[in-house]
Formats: structure tokens, C-alpha cells, sequence
């Protein structure tokens, strides 16, 4: 599995590379030293060309909603960390055990987060959970040295050391993994997640790495770790969209031979039907899709075609944006074309197979955006539902730049 894969790269690969340099030292200092300014790039990079962007094309409601959870998640990462401080205060005077026992919870607790971060990048797509997992890594390798090298000057035992870090790490997979299946639930807050993310991701970059950039500043000497910020940022827009096309690319290879099948509802059966609501605003078009005879599946995409079940494709005038995978859908006004008139969704069984019915008919519906009527209340103040007309427009078959 990818995400297991991954995540044991951000987490205990990571630890091991720290182990391996830590008995140099100075490879050790020279490695974090250099790589962590180049992290801070990658952390603020990965956030703001992807994480959030993923976030504002997954919410089905405004995306104001989505960059407060991402101010929420970067107010969160700041309290814990002051939490932690607090208690390294309060101890640093006192025994050396409770020194280390902060330590091991504060690693743990971070590389709980950082699973918590790739899984929910996983949950969009290979390239997105690829990313995070290097903006992971690249951090937590000098982070692992710093504790590595603490734990030892505190007098722990390297085997001891080496040990307790080991399972530390491993509550990178665990959270990924946990996030990843719970991802499977259609009511999990998948855009939420990637903006909180993102914010530990801006948070970490801006509070922790970048302040130790400029306090340590020599005059005297050139400083090329600005430069390695600005390369790990320009690193991730230039690596993340050909990831993205690269994968994609062959992510929709592979399905190629099941993409455009039929699946036949027999005459006799339940088929399923299928009506639109739209809401048209500035920042977006709002969509919800009504169904009968019909639930939406994500967690068995590519898995086996089960009449009833599956998920749903969004085209914007013919041309294919995006799919759906619940009821309600939020798509960016950065996504639609201008000017557009016709929104068709079209049901798929999990297999990507297309319904139809049985004089093959597709069992999809069109709404021409510029009929709909806003029926207001008393006072024409608030808009209390819209009716459109719907029209008998086949959708194309295009398929739009990212390959849904």
C-alpha cells in the first residue's frame, strides 16, 4: 500500500538517516544546518501550491471556511507547542528523566501529526500524499538528530536511545494508516484536514525554521541558506505538477480499458436517478446531486461494479472537470470556464463503468445554468432555493488537465 510505504519514509526512514549521521557529528551539524533551511521551503511550498489548493477544490462550502481551519490548525500547532515549553521549563532544573520523557512525547506527538498530514494528502491523490511526504521527511531528519543528540547529552543509552525513537517514529504510520481508512467515510472532513495541515506546515516553516535563519546570521561570511529556502519552494511548484501529470498520466493508463465501459441496468431492475441543485455565487458553483436507487461509494472505487453503488463525474459544457464522491460538491470559480451555461453529472459504478439504462440511455442529467430562478423570501432578501431548467445535452467525453 502506498500510504504504508510512504508514511514509514516520513517517519522511521527519516529517524534511521538521523541515526546513521548522528555518530558523525559534524556531517550531523553540516546536515542540519543546510537541510533545514531547505525544509522550510518544501513545508511552505507543499502548503500553499498544494495542500491548500487541494482543500479549496475539495470543500463544498466557501473557501473562507477552508483558510480558517487553516488559521485554526496553525493557532492549534502554536498552543502545543507552548504547552510543551511550559513543562521543559518547569523541569529543565529538575530530574533528568522528565526531561527525556518530554522529549519522547513531544517527538511522538509530533511525528503523529506529521502521519495524520501524509494520510490525509493520500486521501486526494498519489502526488499530493508523494509531496507531503517530502515536506515531512526533509524536517524531521535534523529534527531527529536535534532529539537523537539531546537524549544522549541527557544521559539516556545510544541502544536505549535508538530504541525509544524507533517506536516514537512509528506513530508516523499508525496515524497515516488511521487517517487513511477513515478517509474511506464520506463524511470525513478531508479539506478540513489538508488545511489544518497546512497550517502546521506554514507554522513549523515560519516560527521554527525561518527565525533560526536570521538569529544566526554572520556578517563575515557568505549565507546561502536563504538561497536553500528559496530552492526547496521553487523545488516543490517545479516537482509537484509534473508528479501530478507523470502519475496521473499513468494512474488513468491503467484504467484506460475500464474507463469508458457500460454498465447495463437491465429492464426489471432498480436503476438509479439522478437530479441537480445548483447554486451559482462568485466564488464558486455549489452543486448537489439527488439520487434514488443510488449511494455514493469512495471507499470501493476501483473495486467491484455493485448495481446502486459508485460515484459520480462532473462536466462543466462538455467538457469533464472533476468527480464527485458525495451529494454536496464546491467547485472554485478558479476552475470553471467563463461564462459557462451547461452543468451535467453523470453516475459511474465503482469499477468506473458508466450506467445506463437499458435502451443505452446514460443515466445523467444537464441543467443550463443561465434558466435557474432564485425564489426569494418575503422580504427579497435571502435566497431560499433555485429551480433550473434541465436539457437534453450529452456530455463529452474529454477529459480535463489533471485526468479525472
Amino acid at each position: 500500500m502506498e500510504v504504508l510505504f510512504f508514511s514509514l519514509i516520513g517517519g522511521v526512514v527519516s529517524l534511521f538517516a538521523a541515526i546513521l549521521l548522528i555518530n558523525n557529528r559534524k556531517t550531523a551539524e553540516l546536515l542540519a544546518k543546510f537541510a533545514t533551511p531547505f525544509a522550510a521551503g518544501v513545508l511552505l511550498a507543499a502548503a500553499f501550491t498544494d495542500l491548500l489548493p487541494e482543500a479549496l477544490h475539495e470543500a463544498t462550502s466557501e473557501p473562507r471556511s477552508v483558510l480558517i481551519w487553516a488559521l485554526l490548525g496553525m493557532l492549534a500547532f502554536f498552543m502545543l507547542e507552548r504547552f510543551l515549553r511550559f513543562f521543559h521549563h518547569h523541569h529543565e532544573h529538575g530530574k533528568e528523566k522528565a526531561n527525556n520523557s518530554l522529549v519522547i512525547i513531544g517527538d511522538t506527538l509530533h511525528n503523529a501529526l506529521d502521519g495524520i498530514a501524509i494520510g490525509a494528502a493520500f486521501l486526494i491523490d498519489t502526488p499530493t500524499g508523494i509531496v507531503a511526504t517530502l515536506a515531512v521527511a526533509t524536517h524531521e531528519i535534523p529534527q531527529e538528530i536535534g532529539d537523537f543528540g539531546l537524549l544522549l547529552k541527557n544521559g539516556m543509552k545510544k541502544s536505549k536511545v535508538i530504541i525509544v525513537n524507533i517506536l516514537s517514529a512509528l506513530a508516523t504510520t499508525a496515524t497515516a494508516l488511521i487517517t487513511y481508512a477513515l478517509g474511506g467515510n464520506d463524511s470525513f472532513p478531508v479539506p478540513a484536514l489538508l488545511a489544518i495541515t497546512a497550517g502546521f506546515f506554514i507554522y513549523i516553516a515560519s516560527s521554527d525554521i525561518i527565525p533560526e535563519i536570521h538569529e544566526s546570521i554572520n556578517k563575515n561570511k557568505r549565507d546561502i541558506r536563504p538561497w536553500l529556502l528559496i530552492f526547496g519552494a521553487v523545488f516543490i511548484m517545479i516537482a509537484s505538477p509534473i508528479a501530478h501529470d507523470y502519475i496521473d498520466a499513468g494512474h488513468n493508463d491503467e484504467h484506460s480499458t475500464v474507463e469508458h465501459k457500460d454498465f447495463i441496468v437491465e429492464e426489471g431492475r432498480l436503476a438509479p436517478k439522478i437530479s441537480l441543485g445548483v447554486e451559482k455565487s462568485e466564488s464558486g458553483l455549489t452543486i448537489h446531486t439527488i439520487t434514488e436507487n443510488f449511494k455514493f461509494t469512495p471507499e470501493k472505487e476501483g473495486g467491484e461494479a455493485i448495481l446502486g453503488e459508485g460515484h459520480a463525474h462532473l462536466y462543466i459544457d462538455g467538457v469533464k472537470v472533476t468527480r464527485l464522491y458525495s451529494e454536496w460538491a464546491f467547485v472554485p470559480t478558479s476552475l470553471l470556464p467563463e461564462n459557462y451555461e451547461l452543468v451535467t453529472v453523470s453516475l459511474s459504478n465503482n469499477d468506473h463503468s458508466e450506467y445506463h439504462l437499458a435502451d443505452d440511455t446514460p443515466i445523467q442529467t444537464t441543467i443550463d445554468v443561465n434558466s435557474c430562478v432564485n425564489y426569494m423570501d418575503k422580504d427579497g432578501e435571502t435566497m431560499l432555493y433555485q429551480e433550473c431548467s434541465t436539457v437534453a445535452e450529452p456530455h463529452s467525453e474529454h477529459e480535463d488537465e489533471h485526468g479525472h
